[in-house]
């Protein structure tokens, strides 16, 4: 199953996409995986050490969001980190996948009112943290949290925003962005 993942970051990369999102495990795999400047990375010892989302969104020309505790946004020169979410989002790996979707809605819409990627791309993030704060609020476990994080996407407010933490450095003041 890796080997066909790998194949296909590969070839998705090669079509040059806007935006690449993934968990921290699956950036910090982007060295081993990614053809990046040209070549592909080695194997390191320490992939957590060796890559920082900043040098892939510098060299592929294009957004790299990570998701975790605190997301990451850049694009190679700026950093923004989000913060805020839920515990929950982990219990249920289609989180992700459904953040894409978010992520893919934002950016078209963000588009159509002339909004950059970064901007759209951070815009996601928090609407999907204060829509994960305001599910685990209303649930009692992950079997509830995931219809409640439905209706919360659904029916957030702006008030629910307030307690999502946006905050954005140079990409070189935030050590390039890096994950640890």
């Amino acid at each position: 199953m890796l080997t066909h993942r790998t194949a296909l970051a590969r070839e998705l990369l090669s079509r040059g996409p806007s935006v690449v999102r993934g968990n921290a495990s699956e950036i910090l795999a982007w060295p081993v995986t990614a053809a990046v400047g040209g070549a592909s990375r080695p194997p390191t010892t320490s992939p957590r050490r060796s890559i920082r989302p900043a040098d892939p969104a510098r060299s592929h020309g294009c957004v790299v969001a990570v998701s975790g505790p605190v997301d990451l946004v850049t694009d190679g020169e700026s950093v923004v980190h989000i913060q805020g979410g839920s515990a929950l989002t982990d219990s249920d790996d289609r989180r992700g996948c459904a953040l894409g979707a978010v992520l893919a809605a934002f950016l078209g819409a963000g588009r159509k009112e002339g909004l950059g990627d970064v901007s759209a791309v951070v815009a996601a993030h928090a609407v999907y943290s204060a829509a994960a704060e305001r599910a685990e609020a209303r649930s009692t476990g992950p079997g509830s949290f995931s219809p409640a994080f439905l209706d919360a996407l659904y029916t957030l407010e702006m008030q629910d925003l307030q307690n999502v933490s946006v905050s954005a450095t140079g990409a070189t003041t935030a050590a390039q962005g890096g994950l640890a």
